[in-house]
């Protein structure tokens, strides 16, 4: 059920690698799997690939990791996220 008080929002100054955002997952885990494509209107490129870990509260890094083409992704545009059921393919 959805909890207004529970809600977050995440923006850049939240390590977020940009603000178009085109793909979303919830693991198993509670973490939340982030992706960006180009926006709508003006044709930004994506940034890549975050992952936000709830169980984190350090303020440095504020739980938010991300990946981008330098870490090995094959591009910055991520358009679709698929979560593999236990034990893998």
């Amino acid at each position: 059920m959805f909890d207004p008080e529970a809600m977050r929002t995440f923006t850049i100054s939240d390590d977020l690698p940009a603000s178009n955002i085109s793909a979303l997952l919830l693991d198993r885990e509670g973490g939340l799997w982030i992706g960006t494509g180009y926006e709508l209107f003006g044709n930004q490129p994506g940034s890549g690939l975050a992952r936000f870990d709830p169980s984190v509260n350090d303020a440095s890094s504020r739980g938010m990791q991300t990946w981008t083409r330098t870490d090995g992704l094959l591009d910055n545009r991520i358009f679709c996220l698929y979560e593999e059921g236990p034990g893998g393919g």
